[in-house]
């Protein structure tokens, strides 16, 4: 994990980002090599505050907390970001499992001819529609839906 820090109105020591990269690797094992932490430090009168943001495969966790010491509140920080990284692993999954069938795989592939086959079965259709209609029922509404048969076939056709 590449880790970035900035500091604002607060100088950063040495010391201060070796014990904070050895407390975010415990965020290692959630996240490839690819990872970007940034930790934003700043500084008013009596606390610091420490902003963590972690950016993988396109996600963003951002965590941060106030406290008089920088390393106590980059743990705060780090177990916030543990906390959501969790709840938001077992949402991702569940999306997963939701979304594992895709419409196209369920569909045949296209054929040759298949356009002029499903033409030839709508008219067909819509030749007895109307047939049986003018034997039989003579009704308005089975008129109305020959129409619009007749309206999709044709476009269908030109398309």
């Amino acid at each position: 994990m590449q880790i970035t820090y900035i500091a604002r109105k607060i100088s950063l020591p040495d010391s201060f980002k070796q014990k904070a990269e050895l407390r975010l690797h415990k965020l290692d094992k959630f996240f490839d090599d690819d990872a970007a932490a940034e930790v934003k430090v700043s500084a008013q009168k009596d606390t610091a505050t420490v902003e963590l943001t972690i950016r993988a495969d396109g996600l963003v966790f951002r965590a941060e907390n106030a406290d008089a010491d920088k390393l106590d509140a980059l743990d705060a920080a780090a177990d916030t970001i543990i906390r959501r990284i969790r709840r938001n692993k077992t949402k991702l999954q569940k999306k997963i499992k939701a979304s594992a069938f895709e419409p196209a795989d369920l569909l045949p592939p296209e054929k040759e001819g298949d356009a002029r086959r499903a033409l030839h079965t709508g008219g067909c259709g819509l030749y007895h529609l109307c047939c049986h209609n003018l034997l039989h029922g003579r009704s308005i509404e089975a008129a109305a839906e020959a129409y619009k048969s007749a309206v999709f076939l044709l476009r269908a056709k030109a398309y």
